[in-house]
């Protein structure tokens, strides 16, 4: 038999309350419902009371406990314990089993009575926790509702400066500040000091920003509930978890603030907090899912990684070990053959990591460029030498087109993944045609890649850009395309998918350095090494 008490506050003071009970006589179960805290609520006011396990072997021997306890012996209970459930702040309320027989209670069953009671305080405790949130997340929905109310038909958007607007209307103040330090999640290092006045120039809100900011940091610490600092001033503290806040306004009115604002300062500095409490709370969690999708991303490329390089490294391993047999003897051309097939899948491996690796530092965005004054022509052709079926590549340069800053190499990257995709996708015997013009402006260059295939759906026409999405026929890991895209806006470009019939890839790059490579431009024309074309 067992039933389990909680702490309840009454009328009456603190009292235990029945909360759950399993296989007690109804006489005994109707008694246990509300208990005192003390001797008077036999074993389970007095472990309530004292904080530790009580036993009583045998309720027989037991004459000096009274209440409960007798009502138990009424009731056929020879023998009982009782466990307090401990939390945090203190006890929560008791576990107590109950026997019909008389008997010692061994020391493994304490340890078990103690860990129940240790599970107990814990499930007690993630209610109480949940119960709490739900009620600050109601309070905080009031002054969302409030703001709004006080800010006019807008939802309060704009942060802690629109909050702060709306306070000022609501006290009627003429000035409002807040005052943040050691939250690094919003702050960062640094104090973050926000306020906002009402109906005041310009030089009048510096004034009163800069007096109420010299009051919040020559505070006392400790500061808590608003406080009346006189001359329309007031200042209270933002509860804050793990930092330090404080929120001041002003008045006209050097009688200010009247209970009434003072109220409503107190209930504006605790749902503050908890707004702040609560952003802490939701970068934490966006951290957190940014974390995981990052951990299920390398899972992902670990296990593709580990699936494309078995085929290549299946076939170098075979045609190695072929090779190795001392007892069979290869002509010429089948050495040949072996070793040519070795190169090509080695080869294959190597552009497996090497997309894997771009793709990395791509989406972290640590990908470098060497930039210089590149001839397009000549990446083009360079390209295109690159690829197989070069015979059916088809290369356009418009006169006129101006040498770019950029990196060739990179480029010459971007063109070969785009030549071979249109190789590959293209009719057996077909063509591939590139083209390249200046734009209207003379700003940018843009180069249009396109092949005799099948059309793609604009359905897909961005999907065919993201990370491991494959095409038909494609022996790679799916990066090429966002390796291309990638390359393209790492030099202030782009790269897209012309709606039509047939496949064209539109690859647009500036002409000019940004700002930010003026520096690096500006060496590059003082060296000669190329000349702008």
């Amino acid at each position: 038999m067992l039933c389990v008490h909680l702490l309840d506050r009454t009328p009456r003071g603190s009292m235990l309350r029945r909360s759950a009970a399993i296989g007690l006589p109804p006489a005994l179960a109707g008694d246990a419902e509300l208990l005192p805290i003390g001797t008077a609520g036999g074993l389970v006011g007095t472990a309530a009371s004292l904080g530790q396990l009580v036993v009583t072997d045998d309720l027989g021997d037991e004459a000096a406990w009274t209440g409960y306890l007798r009502l138990a012996s009424e009731a056929g209970v020879r023998s009982a314990w009782s466990a307090p459930i401990v939390g945090s702040a203190g006890v929560l309320g008791t576990i107590t089993g109950f026997s019909t027989s008389a008997g010692r209670l061994d020391a493994d069953r304490r340890e078990l009575v103690s860990l129940y009671a240790g599970h107990a305080a814990s499930a007690i405790e993630r209610e109480q926790l949940i119960d709490e949130v739900s009620r600050r997340n109601e309070i905080l929905e009031s002054l969302r509702a409030m703001l709004e109310t006080l800010a006019g038909p807008d939802r309060v958007d704009g942060g802690l400066s629109a909050a702060l607007l709306a306070l000022c209307r609501g006290l009627g103040a003429r000035t409002a500040g807040m005052l943040l330090t050691d939250v690094a999640e919003i702050t960062g290092d640094e104090p973050r000091w926000v306020h906002i006045g009402i109906d005041a120039s310009d030089a009048a809100a510096a004034s009163d920003g800069a007096e109420l900011r010299r009051l919040a940091e020559s505070a006392p610490d400790g500061v808590d509930r608003p406080q009346r600092l006189g001359d329309g001033l007031a200042i209270a503290g933002l509860p804050i978890p793990g930092g330090t806040g404080l929120l001041l306004a002003r008045w006209d009115d050097p009688a200010e603030p009247g209970r009434d604002a003072v109220e409503l300062l107190d209930d504006a500095r605790r749902s503050l907090a908890l707004a702040l409490e609560r952003e802490v709370l939701e970068r934490a969690r966006r951290e957190a899912a940014a974390a995981r999708r990052s951990q299920q991303l390398q899972r992902q490329v670990l296990q593709q990684l580990s699936h494309e390089l078995r085929t290549p490294l299946t076939a170098i391993h075979g045609y190695a070990s072929t090779l190795q047999q001392r007892d069979l003897t290869w002509d010429a051309d089948s050495v040949d053959r072996f070793l040519a097939a070795i190169t090509t899948e080695s080869a294959r491996m190597e552009r497996l990591v090497g997309d894997l690796l771009d793709s990395s530092a791509i989406e972290s965005g640590l990908l470098r460029l060497r930039r210089d004054w590149t001839d397009l022509r000549l990446v083009l052709e360079a390209a295109a030498a690159c690829v197989p079926g070069r015979e059916r590549i088809q290369v356009s340069v418009a006169a006129g087109v101006p040498s770019i800053w950029a990196d060739h190499d990179r480029l010459e990257q971007v063109f070969v993944n785009l030549l071979e995709n249109a190789v590959r996708h293209g009719g057996a015997d077909g063509w591939v045609q590139v083209t390249a013009v200046a734009a209207t402006d003379a700003s940018a260059v843009e180069i249009l890649v396109s092949d005799d295939g099948e059309g793609i759906p604009a359905e897909l026409a961005e999907r065919i850009f993201e990370p491991r999405v494959r095409g038909d026929g494609s022996t790679g890991a799916g990066l090429g395309l966002t390796i291309v895209r990638g390359i393209a806006e790492a030099h202030g470009g782009r790269c897209d998918l012309l709606a039509g019939p047939r496949p064209v890839f539109r690859v647009t790059l500036p002409v000019e350095p940004a700002d930010g490579d003026a520096a690096e431009r500006e060496l590059a024309d003082a060296t000669g090494a190329h000349g702008r074309g």
